[in-house]
């Protein structure tokens, strides 16, 4: 399951599952990447679990993937956080480190500290 990674309002789902975009309440975009090349499964293996709209919280389930499914058809299961609005912002982002990350739960927490919300 891919679950939230920041608490705002599903602003797009991509037809396949495989990406999924939340606007925080500042206004920060934020859009899970689920897979590499993972678009050309069309669908298959993917099962989203919200609306286009919906109010989520960190932690709460997005996608159910079927990872087997996509290293199966030869896709690998990275996972990517994308900011898409940061010059839209400006300045730094708060509550984001740059570097590896960690699955801690159903949250990804940063090196640097707790959960990013």
């Amino acid at each position: 399951m891919v679950c939230a990674p920041a608490s705002g309002q599903v602003c797009a789902i991509f037809p396949t599952g495989h990406a999924v975009g939340i606007r925080r309440e500042d206004g920060v975009e934020v859009l899970l990447h689920i897979g590499i090349d993972t678009v050309n499964m069309k669908g298959d293996g993917f099962d989203v679990k919200v609306g286009e709209g919906a109010l989520v919280r960190v932690g709460d389930p997005l996608v159910k993937v079927d990872l087997d499914k996509v290293q199966t058809a030869g896709y690998q299961t990275t996972i990517m956080l994308l900011i898409t609005n940061a010059s839209a912002i400006g300045g730094e982002l708060a509550d984001i480190h740059v570097g590896p990350v960690e699955a801690r739960g159903p949250i990804f927490s940063y090196t640097s500290g707790g959960p990013w919300v």
